[in-house]
């Protein structure tokens, strides 16, 4: 048999109290085990992750009691006792006091923004690293394309050209050049692509935020209140297995959170 231990159950109603938008998942963690009337084992857990009403599936962080102590554990909170290695004490409050640990949970466990679902997401995602990747191909194609060349070569010719005037007397040198002049157009096209990026988060309720920079943040009502433009680019990626770069439109890491090139 499983329960959650009671301490737990008034932490958490003390603080759903004050934010009823405030849901808790008792977890497996610190748990004890006692015994019932019956003398059979019972798991007693102590711990509860917590998730906000408006972002249902995101953990925002962790309420517990254990060791006569109320725990609040979030990503907002800086405990300085503790090394940066110790990033589970590190992130945590306690204190004897449940009143002044309500008023700390309050504070700090609270929705991750737009731009901090942004920064997780595009640690997964790199849509950057596509970008980056494409002139990365070219500069290579070009290294490739002109590796023919050898040092003598380039130093005998560099010296013609000065004597004579530019004129080139070595045939690679004479031929890199129609080649070079051949990919300038898809040399300025790849490595000169640097599109803007627009993060779209698409919530539960089919609500959308967008993320252009700090002071750029857009809320629509749904997909379809979006720029045509962006909606159609959306409406691929939809369709698109997750994490493929697509050239023009962007990337999409789920159907929550996608990529747009602008």
């Amino acid at each position: 048999m499983t329960t959650v231990k009671q301490e737990v159950l008034n932490f958490f109603n003390a603080i759903k109290l004050k934010n009823p938008k405030l849901q808790g998942n008792p977890i497996k963690w610190h748990m004890e085990k006692s015994y019932d009337a019956d003398k059979n084992e019972v798991i007693v857990m102590r711990a509860m992750e917590i998730t906000h009403l408006d972002k249902p599936g995101i953990v925002i962080g962790r309420i517990s009691y254990w060791d006569k102590k109320y725990h609040v554990q979030s990503r907002l909170i800086r405990n300085d006792k503790f090394a940066d290695w110790n990033n589970e004490k590190r992130t945590s409050r306690s204190s004897i006091n449940m009143k002044n640990m309500v008023k700390i949970a309050l504070e700090n466990l609270v929705p991750y923004s737009i731009q901090e679902i942004r920064d997780n997401s595009n640690n997964k995602t790199l849509i950057y690293s596509d970008l980056s990747n494409i002139r990365d191909d070219m500069k290579w194609s070009i290294r490739t394309d002109l590796g023919t060349i050898s040092q003598e070569e380039w130093y005998d010719e560099l010296i013609h050209m000065y004597e004579i005037g530019y004129t080139p007397k070595n045939k690679s040198i004479a031929n890199a050049i129609p080649l070079a002049i051949a990919k300038k157009d898809k040399f300025d096209e790849d490595f000169k692509y640097k599109p803007d990026v627009l993060f779209v988060h698409i919530k539960d309720d089919g609500s959308v935020t967008t993320y252009l920079g700090e002071n750029h943040t857009q809320e629509y009502p749904n997909i379809e209140a979006l720029p045509q433009d962006i909606m159609g680019k959306i409406s691929v990626l939809m369709v698109t297995p997750e994490l493929t770069f697509i050239r023009d439109v962007g990337k999409k890491e789920n159907n929550h959170n996608l990529w747009v090139l602008l």
